[in-house]
């Protein structure tokens, strides 16, 4: 780490150090070492990501504002929020999800491709727990769809195969 001036890679070498450290199971050094390459190369997925994972995992009171930073790198993005769900579904953190989802409702009403991806990714976590709000929010998701994407778009097979699953 110490041998790089170059910003990229020792911030990649901060990133290796925190992975061996995630190896051995030593979740406070990790964390030290993801931080210190954020520090480096702020904004960077790769970073943030592992830093978040962390902070859920450990209930870090940083928790809500790691989850925006890493949610606005790329709020248009389908790989964040299936990132997200990764994250929270295996730390058991679904309804701070969902409550994370809702919130980012009203910050982005006037964006239709990230309200109907909100709308899209809670209406699959409500697929698991109540196919009624489910049903609603793939819904929405069409609705703001419809205004941003053509009638042949993937993401309308995507919700019309929820809207189904709402019926079973």
């Amino acid at each position: 780490l110490n041998l790089y001036e170059d910003k990229e890679y020792k911030s990649d070498a901060a990133r290796m150090i925190a992975q061996i450290y995630i190896e051995l199971k030593n979740d406070k050094n990790a964390l030290t070492y993801y931080e210190m390459a954020d520090k480096i190369t702020p904004e960077n997925y790769y970073n943030i990501k592992p830093i978040l994972s962390l902070h859920v995992k450990t209930n870090n009171k940083k928790v809500i504002e790691t989850t925006k930073a890493f949610f606005n790198l790329a709020p248009e993005n389908p790989t964040i929020y299936n990132d997200l769900e990764e994250i929270y579904f295996s730390n058991n953190k679904d309804n701070d999800l969902i409550a994370f989802y809702k919130s980012q409702l009203n910050v982005f009403k006037d964006n239709k491709k990230v309200q109907g991806n909100l709308n899209f990714y809670l209406a699959r976590i409500y697929l698991e727990i109540d196919k009624k709000f489910a049903k609603e929010y793939f819904l929405k998701a069409k609705e703001d769809f419809e205004k941003v994407f053509k009638k042949d778009h993937a993401v309308f097979i995507a919700i019309e195969n929820g809207l189904k699953r709402c019926k079973e």
